[in-house]
């Protein structure tokens, strides 16, 4: 198999591992409590990521206290802040809601580039954020914004907010010199020793086996495996803007999952928003390159 197959393959799985999420998020919440769910995938992940970076013949902890210190701030900002942020918002939101409201990230990291990096946004950008953010307005509002509940606007707030702690990331992360490896395993396992420190001293450790074993999915595939065959896909590949363009794939067939799996009747204002949304992330890409 040559190495643009095997990266359509890796880039295909990580789609589709990244479209399961909404679900299992949902789902795992009526176990546990999102710094719950924390705690247990970001240890998992860390676990995971310690094992595939030792087949790499990778040793994480030959590493500079400085690189170690920077990754351990970097894993307050995600995976901590930022999933306790995340999953409050599906706590609140329908699953199809919160996760079209989180793919937004992308025009967030736009603006937030232009104002932190001195990147400049062209004419093309704006009309980017002003096709998504219309798509954002038909998703929270549903055709009847006189209906709008406290939780759904509290829900909406989080799932937004989780989009700028996202973009936060990725901006500081572009000082951050350590290979993937490295840098996920002290992310994920400062954020395990933060969420720990929370549970401890509020007194809400806890343990659920279903809860669990939705924790070990988010563990091993979402925040670990998904991460690693997407940076593989990126390496392989002759065609970056190809691969990068399917991502497009995923929150769309994450609606069908949550149909099927959370029961969650599909709006049509979601998919109208969704439409927009991706519409406008699609417009800002393509027209760069």
């Amino acid at each position: 198999m040559n190495k643009e197959k095997n990266a359509v393959i890796h880039a295909l799985t990580a789609i589709f591992i990244w479209a399961t999420i909404a679900s299992v998020f949902k789902l795992t919440l009526k176990y546990f409590s999102p710094v719950l769910m924390i705690f247990y995938s970001s240890a998992i992940s860390a676990v995971f990521i310690f094992f595939i970076a030792a087949a790499k013949k990778i040793n994480v902890f030959k590493t500079g206290l400085k690189d170690i210190l920077f990754s351990l701030f970097v894993g307050f900002l995600n995976p901590f802040i930022y999933y306790i942020i995340l999953l409050n918002a599906y706590d609140l939101l329908p699953a199809q809601s919160a996760q079209s409201l989180n793919y937004t990230w992308g025009i967030t990291l736009s603006i937030m580039s232009a104002v932190f990096l001195g990147h400049k946004l062209l004419k093309r950008d704006y009309f980017a954020i002003f096709i998504c953010y219309t798509g954002v307005l038909v998703i929270i509002t549903k055709g009847r914004p006189q209906l709008f509940e406290k939780k759904d606007i509290s829900g909406i707030i989080l799932a937004l907010s989780s989009t700028i702690i996202w973009a936060s990331y990725w901006i500081v992360n572009t000082k951050d010199k350590l290979i993937p490896e490295k840098r996920f395993f002290f992310n994920f396992l400062s954020a395990s020793f933060y969420a720990f420190l929370y549970l401890i001293f509020t007194s809400t450790l806890d343990f659920n086996i279903k809860g669990f074993y939705g924790s070990l999915y988010i563990g091993i595939f979402e925040m670990g495996l998904s991460f690693l065959l997407w940076l593989s896909a990126m390496k392989l590949t002759q065609n970056a803007s190809r691969i990068s363009s399917m991502i497009y794939l995923s929150p769309v067939i994450s609606l069908f999952i949550i149909k099927k799996f959370v029961g969650e009747k599909i709006m049509l204002t979601t998919i109208a928003g969704l439409f927009l949304i991706i519409s406008g992330l699609i417009f800002q890409n393509y027209k760069r390159k």
